[in-house]
C-alpha cells in the first residue's frame, strides 16, 4: 500500500479532463500520458503500428492506458475518440515516470542492503 503522503501527492498530480461525445480525445501521433477513465467511453480508431491496422477497442469507467507508450517512449499510435461525454484523470509522462524511478530505486537500494548482509557487496 502507498504512504498517505505519496497518496496525498499522486492526487494532487492528476489533472482531470473532460471529453464530450464525438471529440477527438486525443490524436495520433501526441505524446502519450497515463489516463484513468473516472466515467464515459472512448474509442480508438485509425490505429496502425508499423504495417499493422488493429480493430477499433474501447475504454471505459476504471480502464486505463498509456503506461506502454510512456515506458517506450513511443507516440500515440491512432485517435481516440468519445463514444460519450466523461471525464478522465490524466498523469503526465514526467510524473508517472519520477514515480516508476522512486520505486525502481527503491527497489534496487533494497537489493544492494540484502547483498551488504551477505557481505557480496
Amino acid at each position: 500500500p502507498l504512504h498517505q503522503s505519496l497518496r496525498d501527492w499522486l492526487v494532487s498530480c492528476l489533472e482531470t479532463v473532460s471529453f464530450e461525445k464525438g471529440e477527438a480525445f486525443i490524436r495520433k501521433g501526441d505524446e502519450a500520458n497515463f489516463y484513468i477513465i473516472r466515467d464515459g467511453t472512448l474509442e480508438t480508431r485509425n490505429v496502425s503500428i508499423g504495417e499493422t491496422e488493429y480493430a477499433p477497442a474501447t475504454v471505459t469507467e476504471g480502464d486505463y492506458f498509456g503506461e506502454y507508450l510512456i515506458l517506450t517512449g513511443g507516440r500515440v499510435p491512432g485517435d481516440i475518440v468519445a463514444v460519450t461525454d466523461g471525464n478522465a484523470w490524466v498523469l503526465s509522462r514526467e510524473v508517472f515516470m519520477k514515480i516508476l524511478g522512486g520505486y525502481l530505486m527503491d527497489d534496487m537500494v533494497k537489493k544492494i542492503h540484502i547483498f551488504k548482509k551477505l557481505h557480496i557487496m
